[in-house]
């Protein structure tokens, strides 16, 4: 038996030159000590294959000699290929012996080839799959080239392999790193960096594998316990979660809760389950934040099981797809569903841990739960073994120990029978809590419910009892005696009762937003106001409320119940808010320089007039500056503008916006300020600029009801998918339409359609005149401007009525029309996202760096700029660079609030900031200048790639082609490397890399194909019309011509169809182009209709007006078009709104009724948008009766000009069924209801045959539905009918639309067809 050593490399090469190699290699390796053993083709790679081998050596004492010599053998070995281009690449590893721990058989020349595949050789290029059924641990070959090129075999004695090889960990880790420095052994860094990261990978994917084998849960855990997130104090949300080691229950996701979770030692990926009690936004506020975080962090193991009403999901779905085409890299992402829905129909959810039982509440108006109430019943902990017992007992050691804790009786090799009792401890009884009841009831016959429930009965009877119960109950409804005797029915008295209401007292839990905020108004008080119940003496912990002996508690947030078993005291949290315990401390070195600069800032401070002149307005607060997901420190994004002492206003609102008003104001001021809010100006859809609007909007209301004062609408502003947002949101999670009166801004953006200029608004001018009022807003003017960003972003440029000019830039990069719009602005908020040297990244997303904004405002002659939206990179505070106090520019913090008397504080506390957080800028620098340095390195190397000859051959992904041409040879013969390189370009042509996606090119290939049909057919098409009209020549019959048209004004017909054009915002520009499409047929079918209808085209606005306009013909339309909406062109006692979605059916068309199209593309994404905007306006509305003669594959939703064709013809006809047939294309047609079909209509006889066995028709047959199979056909066809409710889909092209004659017998149909000799019927 041998001892083996092994080493792996992989080699990119030419294709044709890998059996050179792997010859080569043979060769020049010695057999008895260092063999390639296995190859294997891994992959394909764009400059053509890469092999990996697997080196075998055998060596005595493999322990004591460097690893590293091995692969520089290798690399010897090759170097002449690496040198001349053979080998684009290189890469040496080593196999971790901790992987390798069994003997390997005696001969290996019977290893398998594909042995690679078998140690699990992945992308890293490291073999880490333990799950190896042949350990290949080799030692090192002491093959080695000396110097002169001759070779030097140094030979070892084999001995037989040691049973027990201990590795020491660290040794051969640290030998590799000196050998790699002090020798340089490799020409390049790239090879020491593979090698240095070896390790740090191993250690990652290892945590990865432990991480990933701890969230799944195979046996009920040892640890349980009950934590609470919020207390339920001043309406702010109860929520709380059941945690294991390895997993989280959470119960109600209230805003914010995000950044909780760091506070409470948590990981997002411990969430499985989140369950909803009740649908109201202090339970459902931090889902769309979860859903972002777990987005980040998305593996298909990782899923959250959601309990609750199915509209919360799709709200997150149909949201979460809004902005993906705007964005490149969201283009060809693939979509991940992160939640799993358990729908509370089915009563209960079981898993290793929990039996969760759902006890439901329905209204009296919908059978769907409104909301619900949860039982916990925690499953028994596995059997633990005492070893004490087991040596008493002298049980030897084996599977057995396994059965004995699984529960299971074994029988023991000397046949002694040990039971489970016999070796296992014994649990406490009192220990274990497993009974966790989660109350949330509104009103008493939620209560009756209860005690309905069947998951009650076993606690109303006695035979269970409740160990916890959480009562997220209004203190009005636990007072009442209904409430009490339910608690004395359950027994409460034995339970430990939980009360999370109104009646809790609040306690400050997001400790680092109170800690910095202290921290800073110890340098600036003037900027930085103190958090409403801050208290340096206030300190609590996890177990203060547990260590109380009350039945009936309200508690602290973050108190934590055992269940069962206790968590270590790592995971116990301490809440405190003295800034001296915190991490925010003056460093050694810099307390003497920071109290100078303080001292000197604090005096000039007494000595300023301005701070004390009282001219206030408008005063800035900072309620967010962190980009994408909020931080520890930082929410995202969100400013409050306060123009006067009763009117303030929101830019953008991200979540847990009001959670930091609230923060700042506390609940004594909070009503107030939120009906001082008249408006939010939202810049852009994305989630961390718009989430926590509906919270805004629910509390405002709420704040107007608690005072008893009339509600006044909020205005909401925004561009096309800020309105997709608002309406999803009303669709499918709470009613905010009537709450809000939304302005939709109109803009041509820079990526669309640049052949027209940028649009700017004056929004004042579109706010109804009841809101706006320009003295009691104390604004004169309100303008939105595109800006360079994804998703129609805009920024804002609000001037008061003092002249004094605000601009709020959004996310957007420099854009040249900000600078021009915002000319002379006294405050400019730009974003600066990243730092100067991650220029790239900020192009890649469009935002802006730091140097970037302040040349912005530079240009603008902007007297003040201050810098946010910062990358979550930068924890506590960006970066400082020097030119900020030269350009007048600072940085925002959350919390700053800034009075209009002190902007010039801003660029003077610079320095201070510099010296109170000079140890995180020193880090930020220290980064700064790797990321510079890995710049510049990757810039050398490109330089170096395209001054290398043979790269000049080497276009990725492209197939490059040579063409000889007549160049002579003296201009490639040249020294000179960069005259080479030219005249071997001059030479050599490429075909240039194709820029389209297989997708893209088929797509394109398709269209050129049908642009070629389109014109076959109007070829032929024009080929009919001569020969029809040579026919109508020949028999004398008039041909019809524009002139004989009719005109509105002389139609017998005074049937009025109104075209509603207002639903640019639901729309992409192409979908608007599209639909004037639509418009345009409609308007062929009127005017050659014998009658016209009279068409409306009415709110025609904005980009439809524009592409209306671009019709060359449009002023000869013979049509009514404004842009006056419905209602004001038609009373609306006589519209009908014509919607797929109406209950009603339209029975006829009346000439004293107005029937409206909606001008909304068919192929949208606002399912029900036209029936909920005809409720809203109190407008009639009914559908087309198709569902009555036809149905259709998908919902019955047509084009706008198939309905006005359809109406057209009813009007000519007065039949639908004529109407449908003549309109709805067959594709579309699943089967007809034979009922309703006219059977004079007939199929060709030639296509009889092709239906034969296919389901094609409904036929009504009394009360009852049959499907006709048609089975035969002669001169008759036959059809069998099966007795069924539900129709099948049917190939399409497959189906019979035409008969002569029906005849109903029994359960056959015999129809005869057309031309046939069949008996009179």
């Amino acid at each position: 038996m041998n001892s083996l050593f092994r080493r792996g490399f992989s080699i990119m090469m030419e294709g044709p030159k890998t059996r050179m190699i792997k010859d080569k290699l043979k060769k020049a390796l010695n057999p008895e000590h260092l063999n390639v053993v296995c190859e294997s083709h891994m992959h394909a790679v764009p400059k053509g294959a890469e092999m990996h081998f697997l080196v075998e050596c055998v060596s005595e004492k493999f322990e004591d000699i460097p690893k590293i010599k091995c692969h520089r053998i290798i690399h010897e070995l090759l170097a002449e290929e690496l040198k001349s281009g053979d080998i684009h690449a290189l890469r040496l590893f080593t196999v971790p012996p901790s992987k390798y721990n069994v003997k390997l058989s005696d001969c290996i020349n019977n290893l398998e080839v594909n042995s690679c595949k078998i140690l699990g050789l992945i992308s890293s290029r490291i073999l880490l799959n333990s799950n190896i059924k042949t350990s290949l641990y080799c030692t090192y070959c002491a093959t080695s080239t000396a110097t002169g090129n001759k070779k030097r075999v140094e030979k070892f004695e084999t001995k037989a392999i040691k049973k027990d090889i201990k590795y020491k960990p660290g040794l051969d880790t640290n030998k590799l790193r000196r050998n790699l420095y002090q020798n340089k052994v490799f020409p390049n860094n790239k090879q020491q960096d593979i090698e240095n990261s070896v390790h740090l990978k191993v250690a990652l994917n290892n945590t990865l594998t432990k991480i990933r084998s701890s969230t799944i849960m195979n046996k009920a855990p040892a640890i349980i316990s009950l934590d609470i997130i919020r207390n339920g104090s001043h309406d702010l949300g109860s929520s709380l979660m059941l945690r294991t080691p390895y997993s989280i229950y959470l119960i109600n996701a209230s805003e914010g809760l995000l950044r909780t979770l760091r506070l409470l030692n948590s990981k997002i990926h411990q969430i499985k389950d989140i369950l909803i009690t009740r649908n109201n936004i202090n339970n459902v506020g931090g889902l769309a934040g979860i859903n972002i975080a777990f987005e980040k962090i998305f593996r298909d193991d990782l899923k959250l099981c959601y309990h609750g009403g199915e509209n919360v999901i799709e709200f997150i779905k149909s949201t979460r797809s809004i902005l993906d085409g705007e964005r490149p890299d969201m283009v060809n992402k693939k979509k991940v569903d992160i939640f799993s829905h358990h729908s509370l129909n089915n009563k209960m959810f079981s898993d290793p841990v929990f039996d969760i039982k759902y006890i439901p509440f329905t209204n009296s108006n919908s059978l769907v739960p409104v909301s619900s109430c949860f039982l916990f019943e925690a499953k028994p902990p596995e059997m633990k073994i005492d070893p004490i017992k087991l040596i008493e007992l002298d049980v030897p050691k084996g599977s057995w120990i396994g059965k004995l804790k699984d529960g299971e009786e074994v029988t023991l090799p000397d046949n002694r029978v040990i039971k489970p009792d016999d070796v296992t401890v014994k649990i406490d009884p009192k220990s274990e809590k497993p009974n966790i009841l989660i109350l949330d009831v509104e009103s008493i016959e939620e209560i009756n419910s209860l005690l309905k429930s069947s998951h009650m009965v076993p606690y109303l009877k006695n035979e269970k009892s409740l160990n916890y119960v959480i009562h997220i109950v209004k203190d009005n409804i636990f007072k009442s005696e209904e409430y009490q005797k339910f608690m004395e029915n359950i027994r409460c008295e034995d339970a430990k009762n939980i009360i999370l209401n109104e009646t809790a007292q609040f306690w400050p839990t997001d400790i680092a937003i109170y800690h910095i905020t202290k921290y800073n108004n110890s340098i600036c008080p003037e900027l930085f106001p103190l958090l409403y119940h801050y208290d340096s003496s206030i300190l609590f912990t996890s177990e203060d409320d547990n260590n109380k002996e009350d039945t009936y508690l309200t508690v602290k947030p973050f108190s934590r119940f055992p269940i069962r078993g206790q968590f270590n005291k790592d995971y116990e949290i301490k809440i405190y808010l003295d800034v001296a315990l915190s991490n925010f401390l003056i460093q050694p070195e810099q307390k003497e320089n920071f109290e100078k600069l303080l001292g000197e800032f604090r005096k000039e401070c007494e000595n300023d007039s301005l701070l004390k002149n009282g001219d206030i307005y408008p005063e800035l607060l900072i309620l967010g500056t962190s980009s994408a997901l909020p931080s520890k420190y930082r929410n995202v994004s969100s400013y409050f503008l306060k123009t006067s002492e009763n009117s303030s206003f929101l830019i953008d609102v991200g979540e847990s916006t009001y959670l930091q008003l609230f923060h700042l104001f506390g609940p004594d001021k909070i009503d107030q300020i939120l009906m001082n809010i008249r408006a939010c100006f939202i810049t852009h859809a994305h989630e961390d600029h718009i989430n926590g609007l509906g919270a805004i909007v629910i509390k405002r209301k709420e704040a107007f009801e608690r005072n008893n004062i009339p509600y006044i609408p909020l205005v909401v502003t925004g561009t096309r998918y800020v309105s997709k947002y608002i309406y999803r949101y009303n669709q499918h999670m709470f009613n905010i339409f009537n709450l809000i009166e939304f302005v939709y801004i109109y803009q041509n953006t820079f990526n669309r359609a640049k052949t027209l200029p940028p649009t700017i608004t004056d929004v004042e001018k579109k706010i109804s005149s009841n809101l706006f009022n320009k003295k009691e807003w104390n604004l004169a003017s309100i303008k939105s401007c595109p800006v360079i960003h994804y998703g129609y972003a805009c920024g804002y440029i609000l001037t008061d009525t003092n002249g004094r000019k605000f601009v709020f830039s959004g996310d957007t990069r420099p854009s040249d029309l900000l600078v021009q719009e915002g000319m002379g602005a006294d405050v400019l908020v730009h974003e600066a996202t990243f730092e100067d040297e991650y220029m790239e990244e900020a192009i890649n997303k469009k935002h802006s760096t730091m140097e970037e904004a302040v040349t912005i405002g530079e240009k603008m002659r902007a007297k003040n700029i201050l810098l946010t939206h910062f990358s979550a990179r930068y924890s506590k505070i960006s970066r400082l660079p020097d030119y900020l106090e030269e350009k007048n520019a600072g940085i925002a913090f959350d919390f700053m609030q800034i009075k209009f008397n002190q902007w010039h504080l801003v660029p003077k506390i610079n320095k201070l900031l510099r010296a109170a957080y000079a140890t995180e800028l020193l880090e930020m620098e220290e980064r700064s200048q790797k990321k510079t340095l890995t710049v510049n390195n990757e810039q050398k190397r490109k330089c170096e790639e395209e001054i290398s000859l043979p790269n000049v051959f080497n276009f990725p992904n492209c197939n490059s082609r040579m063409e000889e041409t007549n160049t002579t040879s003296e201009s490639v013969e040249k020294n000179d490397t960069t005259n080479t390189i030219v005249g071997i370009t001059k030479k050599l042509k490429f075909e240039a890399p194709n820029p389209l996606s297989k997708k893209q090119q088929k797509k394109k290939i398709r269209r050129e194909k049908m642009l070629e049909k389109r014109k076959e057919k109007r070829v032929l098409e024009k080929q009919r019309r001569k020969e029809r009209n040579k026919t109508m020549r020949e028999n004398n019959i008039p041909i019809p011509s524009r002139k004989n048209f009719k005109k509105m004004t002389d139609s017998n017909c005074k049937v009025c169809v109104a075209i509603d054009m207002s639903y640019d915002e639901y729309m992409s520009d192409a979908n608007i182009k599209a639909t004037i499409n639509q418009l345009q047929f409609c308007y062929g079918y009127n005017r050659r209709a014998e009658n016209p209808l009279q068409l409306y085209i009415v709110g025609l606005e904005g980009k439809s007006k524009e592409e209306y306009l671009k019709q060359s013909d449009n002023n000869s339309w013979d049509v009514y078009s404004t842009s006056k909406s419905l209602t004001e062109m038609f009373s609306k006692d006589k519209l009908v709104y014509l919607t797929a979605d109406s209950e009603n059916d339209l029975d006829d068309i009346e000439d004293d009724k107005i029937y409206v199209i909606g001008g909304l593309l068919d192929h949208n994404s606002c399912p029900k948008l036209t029936l909920e905007i005809a409720k809203n306006k109190g407008i009639q509305h009914a559908k087309l009766p198709i569902g009555n003669y036809m149905r259709l594959k998908t919902r019955s939703v047509l084009t706008i000009n198939q309905v006005y064709d359809i109406i057209l013809k009813y009007t000519e006809t007065k039949s639908w069924e004529d109407a449908f047939f003549k309109v709805i294309p067959i594709r579309k047609v699943v089967c007809f209801v034979l009922s309703k079909v006219n059977p004079s209509q007939l199929l060709p006889l030639e296509l009889v045959d092709k239906c034969i066995g296919n389901k094609l028709w409904i036929i009504m047959k009394g009360d009852k539905e049959f499907v006709g199979t048609l089975v035969g056909f002669d001169d008759y066809v036959n059809m069998v009918l099966e007795d069924v409710t539900e129709y099948e889909n049917t190939p399409e092209g497959k189906r019979i639309t035409k008969l002569d004659q029906i005849l109903l017998s029994g359960n056959h149909i015999t129809m005869l067809v057309p031309g046939g000799e069949g008996p009179e019927l």
